[in-house]
């Protein structure tokens, strides 16, 4: 019998109960032990992780939203370079928004899948090309006004962590 002593055989509660050197030797034990150390440090750094792959993929996303935007305003200040109006100007952007994105007017609201458009013809000196001024108007120096082009889109974006971010991207055009 005293063979089967010598097997390590789990402890009863009673003997875990009235032994203090178990009980020191059991704590030891498990103070040393390593098991499920790399299982607990995942978990711990699993959040931050994903948090930060979430975040590069939503800074992804809107940078190209972004360029889309930009690309959709070029189309239009080259179709503004030859003076057309700026109703042809506003068909232009729309077009080559319309195969991607609804196209509504400034003032009102765009949806997630729609850009908020505005084109503006205005005549400025060269000198401040943002005061807007009357076509007839001389500037220093004796030279004639310039007319310009502002086109302005904004569209919403709303996907992951950034929510309700409004892209907005603006172009102006000297014409003459």
């Amino acid at each position: 019998m005293a063979r089967v002593r010598d097997i390590a055989l789990p402890l009863t509660l009673d003997v875990w109960l009235r032994s203090p050197a178990a009980w020191q030797r059991a704590s030891q034990t498990f103070a040393l032990r390593t098991d499920g150390v790399a299982a607990i440090e995942f978990s711990l750094i699993v959040p931050f992780l994903v948090f930060a792959l979430l975040a590069m993929v939503d800074t992804g996303l809107i940078i190209t939203e972004k360029l889309a935007v930009d690309q959709i305003l070029r189309s239009g200040a080259q179709i503004a370079m030859t003076d057309p109006g700026t109703q042809a100007v506003y068909d232009r952007i729309a077009a080559t928004a319309g195969s991607d994105y609804g196209v509504v007017p400034s003032p009102q609201a765009a949806t997630v899948d729609q850009i908020s458009l505005s084109v503006t013809r205005y005549f400025a000196c060269p000198e401040a090309p943002d005061v807007e001024v009357a076509a007839s108007t001389t500037c220093a120096g004796s030279n004639p006004t310039a007319a310009f082009y502002r086109a302005a889109a904004t569209k919403p974006y709303d996907e992951i962590l950034l929510r309700n971010v409004d892209v907005t991207s603006a172009i102006q055009v000297q014409v003459r």
